[in-house]
């Protein structure tokens, strides 16, 4: 009887509980931000102020340290492990010190598993860990966020961020040595977030006082409360500055796209008059490239064809002695990097060997045609 209520209850969460967190958790987010910009200034100023953090990364053999949001930080200073702890210190007001580590320092490893497997699910990526990755639970430290569930499949997708043991407890005696001992471990997901995962032992992580989780459940209560009370306002308030500059936009719209239509017309001009500049411009560079092949190319040598893309410059014909073209091609100034396209072959009944090389055209202060 108890396996069944057990089973109806994972069930249940499965069906019902998951969609139902990941809904409320949007909603919060959603009238936070709401209530936020309904602050005054110097509140919602302090209000970010408390929630600054001190940051600290790894940057070739230093420990370098931030301060502020995961979105935006300033560096405060850096030290290197071993050196005088005097070298960095952390501001009073720093809030939570958080390492972040980089991403060839752990293991990141996408896992389907069954919806059963929920609750317990530590225990459960432990027993597959030397499965899942290159080690065994008793090398490294781990952590987990669950990214989503499926009621169809009955499986749940576990993202697994695994650090290994011996390089992460050599990081955090380092750091210890500094005072610079983290309360969060974890890594950044993109560059405004972090990952939602502590690797820090669960010996070395600083317990929450009572007070703290009182003074939490209080704030949690008191913006429930005016989320009540300002229900409607944001609303409202929405509605009216919308209904505000809906004409300003529409105005702005048309002179926008009045403005796009000028632009398209002065690009055809332009673009018109700039084809017969540019024709005159790689006129002379063309005489200047058969000029000077004049000048490097040998009597006896004939060129059958020129080809010419961009600042390459392509030459086919005949010549006695065909090797001794990329030399003379080396020694003008005007030509560079010469070689071969194709392999020299001898012209029948003659004395002359046809070709086929390239070489870069760039003269002292001129441009590819």
């Amino acid at each position: 009887m108890k396996a069944d209520f057990e089973k109806i209850i994972r069930r249940w969460r499965l069906n019902y509980v998951g969609p139902l967190e990941r809904w409320f958790g949007e909603a919060w987010t959603w009238w936070v931000g709401e209530l936020a910009a309904m602050l005054p200034e110097a509140l919602r100023a302090s209000l970010a102020t408390s929630r600054q953090q001190t940051f600290l990364q790894l940057s070739g053999s230093e420990i370098v340290a931030f301060h502020g949001s995961i979105e935006r930080m300033q560096e405060i200073g850096r030290v290197t492990p071993g050196g005088a702890s005097e070298a960095l210190r952390v501001p009073a007001e720093a809030g939570s010190v958080i390492l972040l580590l980089p991403p060839q320092r752990m293991l990141r490893k996408m896992i389907t598993l069954p919806a059963a497997t929920e609750e317990n699910l530590r225990e459960v990526l432990a027993f597959e860990m030397d499965q899942q990755t290159p080690f065994t639970p008793d090398q490294v430290y781990y952590d987990f966020v669950i990214s989503g569930r499926s009621a169809a499949a009955k499986t749940v997708e576990v993202e697994l961020v695994v650090a290994p043991r011996k390089q992460l407890d050599e990081l955090l005696d380092s750091l210890r040595a500094l005072d610079l001992a983290p309360d969060v471990v974890t890594a950044r997901r993109d560059a405004s977030s972090m990952y939602a995962i502590n690797l820090l032992p669960s010996d070395g992580r600083a317990s929450r006082p009572a007070v703290v989780d009182r003074l939490n459940t209080g704030l949690a209560i008191a913006a429930l409360l005016l989320l009540a009370a300002a229900v409607a306002l944001p609303v409202i308030q929405k509605r009216l500055a919308i209904a505000e500059l809906e004409p300003r936009v529409a105005s702005a719209a048309e002179a926008a796209r009045e403005g796009s239509r000028l632009r398209e017309n002065v690009e055809k001009i332009v673009a018109g008059s700039q084809i017969l500049v540019r024709k005159k411009e790689s006129a002379p560079m063309v005489i200047r490239i058969i000029d000077e092949m004049s000048r490097v190319v040998p009597d006896g040598t004939w060129i059958s064809q020129i080809n010419i893309e961009g600042g390459e410059v392509q030459l086919q014909g005949q010549s006695p002695a065909a090797a001794s073209l990329i030399g003379l091609l080396e020694a003008s100034s005007s030509f560079a990097d010469p070689q071969f396209r194709s392999p020299v072959t001898q012209v029948p009944r003659s004395n002359l060997e046809r070709f086929h090389l390239s070489a870069e055209w760039s003269p002292p202060g001129a441009s590819a045609p």
